[in-house]
C-alpha cells in the first residue's frame, strides 16, 4: 500500500483514502473502533496463556495445602477465604481466555492466517503500521488539499499587472468616447435652439 502510484509523493494508500473520503466517508474513522490496538502490540497470547497456566498451578497447591492444614491451625480457614476468592476469579479470566481464543482463531480465518502459526502481536504490529500509514495519508491529503485551496484564492485575488494596464486604457477610452460623444449631442441641441430663435 506504499508503493508510489503518482507524481509527487502520493501513494496506492493515498488513492485508497481519496476514494473511501468520497464514497464511504464513514470508514475513514475505523481506527476509533480498534482503540485497544497499541496494548494489542504488546500482549502475546501465548505468555498470557502461561501466566494463567501458572497461577491455576499455584491455586491447586494451595488446595492440597489446605486440605492438609491441621483443623486446629487458623491458616486453613484464611487460606481457604483467600482460595475461594482466587479460583472465583480464575474461572472467570479462563472464560475471558476461551472466548479470546474464539474471536482470534475468527479474525486469522478471515484475513486467511493460521492462528496456530501467526502471533497475535507480529499481527496487530502489522495492523498498526497501516493504521499509522493510513492516518499519515489522510493528514497529507488534507493539507495538500488547504494548499491548493489558498493557490486557488491567491490567483483570483492576484490579477496580471499588464491586464490591469490594458484593462484601464480600455475603460479610458470608452469613458472618452462617451464624453465626446455626449458632447457633440448637447451642441447638436445648442445649434437646433439658435435655429430657432434666429429673427
Amino acid at each position: 500500500y506504499q508503493r508510489r502510484v503518482r507524481g509527487g509523493g502520493d501513494t496506492l494508500l493515498h488513492y485508497m483514502v481519496e476514494s473511501l473520503q468520497k464514497h464511504e466517508p464513514d470508514i475513514v474513522d475505523w481506527i476509533s473502533e480498534v482503540d485497544d490496538l497499541q496494548v494489542a502490540t504488546k500482549e502475546s497470547m501465548s505468555i498470557l496463556q502461561g501466566n494463567l497456566g501458572t497461577l491455576k498451578q499455584g491455586l491447586d497447591e494451595i488446595k492440597v495445602e489446605i486440605e492438609q492444614a491441621d483443623p486446629t491451625d487458623s491458616y486453613g480457614t484464611i487460606m481457604k477465604a483467600f482460595y475461594d476468592e482466587s479460583i472465583e476469579q480464575i474461572n472467570h479470566v479462563t472464560g475471558k481466555w476461551d472466548e479470546l481464543q474464539v474471536n482470534w482463531k475468527t479474525v486469522c480465518s478471515y484475513y486467511a492466517e493460521d492462528p496456530s502459526v501467526m502471533k497475535n502481536d507480529e499481527f496487530f504490529s502489522v495492523v498498526d503500521q497501516f493504521n499509522t500509514a493510513f492516518e499519515s495519508a489522510v493528514v497529507d491529503i488534507a493539507r495538500k488539499k488547504a494548499q491548493n485551496e489558498k493557490k486557488k484564492a491567491r490567483e483570483a485575488t492576484n490579477v496580471d499587472p499588464e491586464k490591469c494596464v490594458v484593462d484601464s486604457l480600455a475603460d479610458t477610452l470608452q469613458n472618452s468616447n462617451a464624453f465626446l460623444n455626449r458632447r457633440q449631442s448637447i451642441a447638436g441641441h445648442d445649434d437646433d435652439d439658435d435655429e430657432e430663435w434666429e429673427p
